[in-house]
């Protein structure tokens, strides 16, 4: 029986299938074992990039441990805890914090606790700032539009959302390095859709400290520089910072 040489898609390795077997089903000589097989989907069919991924199945949640965003099954959600948590493991440790928190010795030595931290600036700036850099993935995407477009155009601001600038216990995205108490704020609107006045307490929140605050809020995932300039760049010019 006449065999073809056929190339895997995964590891590129030649093959060979019979004739009858590829022209019953050409999906044979695609890969040249499962372990390829698995391997090619593992990295390619992920949520929407799935054969089988139907857009209005699936709503997007966000952790209510971790605070991760991801999507679920419409379906999943008639489930216990379906579309609350986005893995096992934080379903596991929300339910051992209600555990404890059941427990009324446990309960009253924990309040005794976080009062006495939430007393102690040094020990709310730590914990902040170790948590922004444990949870939040940064920078994001409008973030490296930033740091990339202050360094082609040699401005004086320096990246700081990883938490490691705090004023009053706020992370800005961007300080002035130059002495001037400047500091600028990137957002995607979709996530300040539920805080409207989100961009007025900023502002007032770092001029209260003495800063002055410049915020883009943009729809957009990634910038262009004509758009930074008409944006950024006229606020920047305004405060004597030519670009």
């Amino acid at each position: 029986m006449a065999k073809v040489i056929c190339y895997c898609k995964q590891c590129g390795r030649a093959f060979e299938v019979y004739r009858c077997h590829l022209n019953f089903n050409p999906a044979v000589g695609t890969f040249c074992s499962i372990a390829c097989k698995a391997e090619y989907q593992r990295a390619n069919w992920k949520a929407d990039k799935h054969p089988t991924w139907k857009p209005e199945a699936h709503i997007v949640r966000q952790c209510i441990t971790c605070g991760t965003v991801f999507t679920v099954q419409t379906k999943q959600l008639k489930l216990k805890g379906g579309g609350s948590y986005c893995s096992k493991k934080c379903l596991g440790r929300m339910r051992r914090l209600q555990f404890l928190w059941n427990n009324p010795n446990l309960r009253r030595s924990a309040q005794e606790k976080q009062m006495t931290h939430r007393n102690d600036p040094e020990y709310r700036e730590r914990h902040l700032r170790a948590t922004l850099q444990g949870l939040l993935k940064r920078p994001t995407s409008l973030e490296r539009n930033l740091i990339k477009f202050f360094a082609a155009h040699n401005l004086p601001f320096k990246y700081v959302g990883d938490g490691s600038f705090l004023i009053g216990f706020k992370n800005p995205d961007f300080v002035n390095t130059n002495g001037r108490k400047i500091v600028i704020e990137v957002s995607n609107a979709y996530f300040r859709r539920n805080t409207p006045n989100w961009v007025r307490e900023r502002k007032e929140h770092f001029l209260k400290y003495g800063w002055d605050c410049i915020i883009l809020q943009t729809d957009q995932r990634y910038l262009s520089d004509k758009l930074l300039i008409a944006t950024i760049g006229k606020e920047l010019e305004e405060r004597g910072i030519k670009i």
